[in-house]
């Protein structure tokens, strides 16, 4: 499973929204993705961000401003 897809699964499981750390951490918990790199939660947040910046309102993440941290992120409706 890529980064990604695992970020994914997690947001589904939870259905709620949870920063990136939180999410990375899940992650690796469930093993669901090995990091090679030294800061897996640097990878996490630029897959999620890239997916918001490319799709916009279409992106499977939607970034919220003002819960945990004001990085939390959640499974969009799209």
């Amino acid at each position: 499973m890529i980064a990604f897809e695992a970020a994914l699964k997690v947001l589904q499981k939870e259905n709620k929204p949870l920063n990136y750390r939180e999410i990375t951490k899940r992650i690796i918990a469930d093993n669901l993705w090995q990091c090679d790199g030294m800061r897996p939660e640097a990878t996490i947040n630029a897959q999620l961000a890239m997916n918001i910046k490319k799709y916009g309102k279409a992106a499977l993440f939607l970034f919220e401003v003002g819960k945990e941290n004001g990085e939390a992120l959640e499974v969009s409706d799209a």
